[in-house]
């Protein structure tokens, strides 16, 4: 609610201290300063002060922000009160965004916004209720004060739900760990260190981690080391680790999934193919298959299931797209199979063959 009223207050402000409504251009300029100052500061204020107490000071500087502005006689005074609602307003976005994007799923981060919304929506409608008196801003701003009160009671009176939500996840042990322990964490300030085409090489080694990973239901960094060595990836500094974590966000996070999810997820999930159960089983390409692949298709068997595979190991394109070279010998090492060698082509002539 803070956010909307300098805007809607500021030609009244003008009037009453006699000032340029250009000067609103120095207020915003020393909340946002501040705003990202605080942005930057949460995590480690976090380590000391928990989410929870890091929300319940910010929201208390954004009361004590607008009392300064309901006491402010001069201009001076109310830039002062800039400072505790920048410092405020940047580390409740933050830790929240952050907090609520970790363990909750993307719907309670829509509501997140859509309150933010509503709050935005009905300040200026309070504020506009009072600002046809020239120190009208004075009384908006004790109104919001309380209001923001009324919200920092009800935080307060939250805390048992805050401490029953780091138990479960076990938060203080991991930024513990991400902070002392994992000392090539790449962080926020070494990613103005990778220059150019280094930084997006990051995201790419990231993106292709998290793409091999859930096609051969990697689980450990062991099993990504194995992902870096067979694609030759050039590793920079923690993209295994970002991408075990994003994997296992992933795994919780099913609002939205794409080809790879699909046959990933049943995988990491341990789903039964209840119905999918089948006498007969028929692959093609199979030298193309990938290990995610290779177990769902074992999902699909039942008592007396027969499997009929066609493929040539000497064919295996689509290395690069994640298939597993060794899906042709996988399925050959598998219980009573018989192999039974195609040895005449009806594609193309003998000479085409015999050059190939």
């Amino acid at each position: 609610m803070p956010d909307s009223f300098i805007g809607s207050c500021w030609p009244t402000i003008s009037e009453y201290f006699k000032i340029s409504r250009d000067f609103q251009g120095i207020f915003s300029l020393i909340v946002s300063f501040f705003t990202i100052a605080s942005s930057f500061l949460t995590i480690k204020l976090t380590k000391y002060l928990k989410n929870y107490g890091v929300i319940a000071i910010s929201i208390g500087l954004t009361i004590s922000g607008l009392i300064i502005i309901g006491f402010s006689d001069n201009y001076y005074l109310l830039l002062l009160a800039a400072i505790p609602l920048g410092f405020g307003g940047g580390a409740i976005d933050s830790i929240l965004n952050s907090y609520v994007s970790l363990h909750y799923k993307a719907i309670h981060l829509n509501f997140l916004h859509a309150f933010w919304g509503i709050g935005a929506f009905i300040s200026p409608l309070i504020i506009g209720s009072f600002i046809v008196d020239p120190r009208g801003f004075k009384d908006a701003a004790f109104v919001l004060s309380i209001i923001q009160t009324t919200i920092l009671i009800i935080t307060l009176s939250t805390l048992v739900l805050w401490v029953k939500v780091d138990k479960i996840y076990n938060i203080d042990s991991r930024n513990t760990t991400n902070s002392e322990n994992n000392k090539e964490n790449i962080g926020f300030f070494n990613t103005f260190k990778l220059r150019g085409r280094e930084y997006y090489r990051y995201l790419d080694n990231i993106k292709k981690y998290v793409d091999f990973g859930r096609l051969y239901l990697c689980q450990t960094l062991k099993d990504l080391d194995f992902i870096e060595e067979r694609y030759d990836i050039e590793t920079i500094q923690d993209e295994k680790e970002i991408a075990l974590k994003i994997m296992e966000w992933g795994k919780d996070e099913l609002d939205t999934i794409d080809y790879t999810d699909m046959i990933w997820l049943p995988n990491k999930l341990f789903l039964k193919p209840y119905g999918l159960l089948y006498d007969y089983i028929m692959v093609d390409e199979c030298q193309d298959l990938n290990k995610a692949e290779r177990e769902l298709i074992l999902k699909c068997f039942k008592l007396g299931t027969r499997m009929i595979s066609v493929g040539d190991r000497n064919q295996c394109i689509y290395s690069f797209a994640g298939s597993d070279p060794d899906s042709f010998d996988e399925i050959c090492k598998m219980p009573n199979t018989v192999r039974l060698p195609l040895s005449i082509s009806y594609r193309c002539s003998p000479k085409i063959v015999n050059y190939a």
